[in-house]
């Protein structure tokens, strides 16, 4: 005779792979039966769909049901039932949730810079880049390393500052072909506003704000 390692009774019979005895190891195997069907079924979307979103979120659901798993086992006193296939498995799937989440931030903020680039008005230009911005905060949930967003977001940011930089001076060169030389001081002030308040640090643009005060000392006269 042997003890369950679930419910401690002697029996008569115990499957050694589980040390449980056959009622345990019918309610054992009932639950992890259902998981295995979802855990395969999940991998092989993962690995075969060609829409991003289904294959993160399939990817986040096999990771919940990996957990679930070994806290099935551990239920059940059998905690090192399938452990390294269960293991082998989450390190995969962190793998291809990691590689998911790259090639998507690649192709969104791709696909940004060619609307922006179509764009024929300011907001065409700079509207692609919030869009980006706002699509990789659902992307949040799926990346463990939120650096990378933050990352993203100040790009994002910094492209569109760019872009009403650059409106800025197109508006102050057109202004001052025309004469109009106060309209056009106070859209270059503006666009040193710009550079000065945002993000980059003035050193790394000082090119730029000597150009634009450079002008402004012409204009001025």
């Amino acid at each position: 005779m042997a003890r369950c390692a679930n419910c401690n009774k002697w029996s008569l019979f115990t499957f050694p792979s589980e040390g449980l005895c056959p009622n345990c190891s019918n309610q054992f195997h009932f639950e992890w039966d259902q998981y295995i069907r979802i855990l395969t079924e999940s991998v092989k979307l993962v690995n075969t769909s060609r829409k991003a979103d289904t294959r993160l979120s399939r990817a986040k659901l096999v990771l919940e049901k990996v957990a679930d798993m070994r806290a099935l086992a551990e239920q059940f006193g059998v905690l090192d039932y399938h452990g390294s296939a269960l293991s082998s498995q989450k390190e995969e799937i962190e793998q291809k949730l990691q590689e998911i989440t790259t090639s998507e931030i690649e192709h969104l903020k791709d696909e940004a810079i060619k609307k922006s680039e179509m764009g024929t008005t300011l907001r065409g230009k700079t509207g692609p880049y919030a869009k980006y911005a706002e699509k990789i905060e659902k992307l949040e949930e799926y990346i463990s390393d939120k650096s990378i967003l933050i990352m993203e977001r100040e790009w994002a940011k910094n492209q569109i500052r760019k872009l009403e930089v650059e409106e800025l001076k197109k508006g102050a060169e057109k202004a001052a072909f025309k004469g109009d030389k106060k309209k056009a001081i106070d859209k270059y002030k503006d666009a040193l506003f710009h550079i000065k308040t945002d993000e980059i640090p003035d050193e790394q643009q000082a090119n730029e704000i000597e150009k634009i005060e450079s002008r402004i000392r012409e204009l001025e006269a």
